[in-house]
C-alpha cells in the first residue's frame, strides 16, 4: 500500500523545529566540501533548514540558492543573511518533492550564477532520504537537463 505524503504535517512539524532550532556553526561537511571548492560556485542547496550550510557557503564568496519547505526557516535564513550583510544567497520556500519548485530553483541560480562559470554545484545534507523513490526519479531527470 502506497503511503502518501501529508505535506501540511511535513510542513507544521519543520516550521516549528525551525522557530527554536540555533545551530550557527556550519557542518564539517560543508566545510570540507567547501574548501574542494578553490573557485567561487553557483550553489543550489535542497532542503536548507536553518541556513547553517548556505549562509557559511555564501560567507566564502559563492554564490548561494536554497529552498526549503519551512516558512520558519526561509525567514530565519532571510533575517541572518541582512543580519550578516550577505548579498548573494536567496532562499525560497517550497516542496522540493515537487518538480516545478526543483526547475524554479535551478532557473533562479542559472540566472544568478557567477558570469565566469556558470556550473551549478548541488548540495544537500540530510534530506534526499525523506523524498519518495519516484520524486528522486523526477529530480535526477530534471537536474540533468
Amino acid at each position: 500500500m502506497k503511503q502518501e505524503k501529508n505535506t501540511f504535517l511535513e510542513k507544521a512539524y519543520w516550521d516549528n523545529f525551525y522557530k527554536t532550532c540555533d545551530i550557527d556553526v556550519p557542518s564539517q561537511f560543508c566545510v570540507t566540501m567547501a574548501t574542494d571548492q578553490h573557485n567561487r560556485k553557483t550553489i543550489v542547496e535542497f532542503g536548507m533548514g536553518n541556513g547553517r550550510d548556505a549562509l557559511y557557503l555564501a560567507s566564502q564568496g559563492h554564490i548561494v540558492i536554497a529552498a526549503d519547505i519551512s516558512e520558519s526557516a526561509v525567514e530565519f535564513c532571510d533575517q541572518t543573511m541582512i543580519r550578516r550583510g550577505v548579498s548573494h544567497a536567496a532562499f525560497i520556500v517550497g516542496d522540493i518533492s515537487n518538480g516545478s519548485v526543483i526547475e524554479n530553483t535551478i532557473k533562479l541560480a542559472r540566472e544568478r550564477c557567477h558570469k565566469d562559470s556558470t556550473e551549478l554545484v548541488f548540495y544537500s545534507r540530510f534530506v534526499m532520504h525523506s523524498l519518495h523513490q519516484i520524486r528522486n526519479y523526477e529530480k535526477n531527470k530534471i537536474t540533468s537537463k
